[in-house]
């Protein structure tokens, strides 16, 4: 769970700003 966490948290300092904003807008969603 951990290991989840930090992917998630690296996969997004990595992404772009339109992607950060395509993930929060469908988290919202849910």
């Amino acid at each position: 769970m951990i290991d989840d966490l930090y992917f998630g948290l690296t996969f997004f300092k990595q992404s772009t700003f339109e992607q950060q904003v395509c993930c929060i807008g469908s988290l919202m969603q849910m």
